[in-house]
Parts: structure tokens; sequence; C-alpha cells
């Protein structure tokens, strides 16, 4: 997740939100910690912790519900809102 091209990252990210990946929840949530001015990123983010069945993801979708640009936020709160049907 660490790559420097930006698409081989988001596609990185991509790849273990489809493989359910428990032990990538430290580095998502380095990533929503550190990646705050890369929308791209922190989209990609939030897709794979929604598909993430593990209570801290559940708590970093939270943390990301109060994130400083409105997007992020209302991107967080619409997977937490589709998580919890």
């Amino acid at each position: 997740m660490e790559h420097p091209v930006a698409e081989k990252r988001y596609l990185a990210i991509q790849l273990l939100g489809e493989l359910g990946s428990q032990a990538a929840l430290p580095g998502l949530e380095k990533l929503l910690d550190t990646e705050v001015n890369d929308i791209y990123a922190l989209r990609e983010t939030l897709a794979a912790l929604s598909k993430i069945r593990n209570p801290r993801s559940r708590e970093l979708l939270q943390k990301a519900s109060h994130h400083s640009y409105p997007l992020i936020r209302q991107l967080a709160e619409r997977l937490l809102d589709k998580r919890d049907l």
C-alpha cells in the first residue's frame, strides 16, 4: 500500500478489501491517518473497510465519519448504514 504509483496503491487497497483481509486493518488505519489529502486513497480505504467483517473495521469507518472532508464523511456514513442492513 506504499507503492510510488498511486493507481497501484489503489488496486492493492481494493484487493485487500475484496479478500476481507483482517491483516490489512493496521495498514488501512495508517492510510486513514496519513493520506488525509488523497481523496482517492481514502475512498478506496473506506470501501475496503466496508468489506472486512471485523469490529475494528467498523470503528475505523466510524472514525472516518468525522473526517474533515464532507465527501469522506458522507461516504463513511453511507457505508456504515449499508453495512448495518
